[in-house]
């Protein structure tokens, strides 16, 4: 697990913050125009939402949205649909309810 981007994640979701893949990618050397690292990108997020699922947390990737649309990429929803915590509802009322379950929870820890 890419720790330093973890780190960055718990950082913003602290906050009650969002941030972008843009600032991640740039943490990790990778740019969002090109896609083999937008998939790299989603892998870390990925990893990082399987650990904190172990531990029954919500989705911390929850903090990283997508510039031009203001909410997670079609990535966030497959990952949490892999999890069993999305069932096809809407997309927009699951995030911002994952989205309180992180800032809430990290907020306190």
């Amino acid at each position: 697990m890419h720790q330093g981007v973890y780190e960055k994640l718990k950082e913003v979701a602290r906050a009650k913050k969002t941030t972008n893949y843009t600032a991640i990618g740039q943490m990790v050397s990778l740019d969002m125009e090109n896609p083999s690292d937008r998939n790299k990108i989603s892998e870390i997020l990925d990893e990082i939402n399987h650990y904190e699922h172990q531990y029954n947390r919500p989705m911390i990737s929850a903090v990283v949205i997508r510039q031009d649309i203001n909410m997670p990429g079609e990535g966030f929803f497959k990952c949490a649909h892999n999890l069993c915590k999305f069932q096809g509802e809407d997309n927009i009322v699951f995030w911002v309810h994952e989205l309180s379950r992180v800032h809430n929870y990290w907020q306190s820890h």
